[in-house]
């Protein structure tokens, strides 16, 4: 994603309008191209965790795994697709989407919309690291909890910058939301294989998340374009990001804790 939007600021600035209708949006998806290629490689090389190795040596996997899945863990499957809720809606809506709607709706020039969303994105990609290793330290569920709720203080903050039209309050105006993002995303692989027996995991996490990102999260683009036009408010996707925070801040206070599982797992 971070390629992606570098690529549309640099060809923005560098190309004509003309330039880029014709031929210049090829060159992205060019340049997407080798890097696929590395993610399928990276993907192919990847060892099976030892748990799964472990039930697949014993001979112990399900034959059906959906259908057990959908059996015994659906609960988890629906706590997945809300936990995932928030943080594809602000993807979606914040990353995706945030630099159309600075352009189209706030009037704001092209590179810097752009470059509001790119620094959007650094921020979520170090803070994730960095939450990532505290979680496993002091616990996964409190970072879910406190990312919700930041999202749902925040989402009305960050659009009153974005709205101030000036370059100094939008640069900070996006990335103040995604650090919620980023204290929910640290946790929720670990979390996510937690909830489900080894033999049913991928399964399970897949059917959870794949739902909230179509269902909840993925929508957001065209669910914040329509409420939009509907209230004739430039303010109104703060509150469509407010309702998937306390969705995912529901479903974060019903979810147990993992870590101390996984020590006494690894200790055992």
């Amino acid at each position: 994603m971070m390629v992606a939007s570098l690529s549309a600021l640099l060809f923005t600035e560098v190309r004509s309008a003309a330039a880029l209708e014709s031929w210049g949006w090829r060159v992205p998806f060019l340049i997407a191209l080798p890097l696929g290629l590395i993610g399928l490689y990276m993907r192919l090389r990847l060892d099976e965790t030892p748990e799964f190795a472990q039930v697949a040596a014993s001979g112990e996997h399900e034959r059906a795994p959906l259908r057990a899945t959908l059996r015994h863990d659906w609960r988890s499957i629906l706590r997945i697709a809300a936990l995932v809720c928030s943080p594809t809606m602000c993807t979606y809506v914040l990353l995706v989407y945030g630099p159309t709607f600075l352009t189209t709706e706030l009037k704001v020039p092209a590179a810097q919309a752009k470059l509001a969303g790119f620094a959007a994105m650094v921020v979520m990609m170090v803070l994730t690291v960095v939450f990532a290793r505290l979680c496993d330290r002091a616990g996964r569920k409190p970072f879910l909890i406190a990312g919700a709720i930041w999202v749902l203080v925040t989402a009305p903050l960050g659009f009153l910058l974005l709205h101030r039209l000036s370059f100094g309050f939008l640069v900070p105006g996006l990335p103040l939301v995604v650090i919620g993002e980023a204290l929910m995303l640290a946790p929720q692989p670990a979390i996510f294989a937690g909830l489900f027996p080894t033999a049913r995991r991928y399964s399970g996490v897949g059917i959870g998340y794949n739902i909230g990102v179509v269902l909840l999260g993925g929508a957001g683009p065209l669910v914040a374009t329509a409420i939009v036009q509907a209230t004739q408010s430039t303010y109104a996707p703060a509150g469509y990001l407010a309702c998937g925070a306390l969705i995912s801040l529901i479903a974060a206070i019903c979810t147990p804790e993992t870590l101390r599982r996984d020590r006494t797992s690894t200790a055992s």
